[in-house]
């Protein structure tokens, strides 16, 4: 299934990314199809990697380590629905960031959601 680079961009919340008091936030909305998360591969921020290790997903199915996400252990996207990613960092400096979100989709492969976001 092939799901444009332009379609891929509107699935970023506009001014959803906003420091945490351990990180930084955003959220992402499922504007393609119902789908499901098999898995988390990525997040960078201006280039700089972030550990999944660092990073949780909440979405109505409750909060989950991006590392607990897998084919095994997938995470439901029905349309319409909100994921918030949360990652534990420094927090982001004021301004517009580079963000670069890689999952893979069960039933669309990997795919890496890249959008110019501002500080909230």
């Amino acid at each position: 299934m092939y799901i444009s680079p332009q379609l891929l961009e509107k699935v970023f919340v506009k001014g959803s990314l906003k420091n945490t008091a351990t990180g930084f936030e955003f959220k992402v909305k499922n504007v393609v199809d119902s789908g499901t998360m098999g898995g988390l591969k990525g997040l960078s921020v201006d280039g700089n990697p972030i550990p999944t290790s660092a990073v949780t997903v909440r979405s109505a199915y409750g909060e989950r380590k991006a590392e607990e996400i897998t084919y095994q252990n997938p995470l439901p996207l029905n349309y319409g629905s909100e994921i918030t990613v949360h990652a534990v960092s420094e927090p982001l400096a004021a301004g517009t960031h580079q963000l670069v979100l890689t999952m893979v989709a069960i039933e669309a492969g990997r795919l890496d959601l890249k959008i110019s976001m501002d500080v909230a």
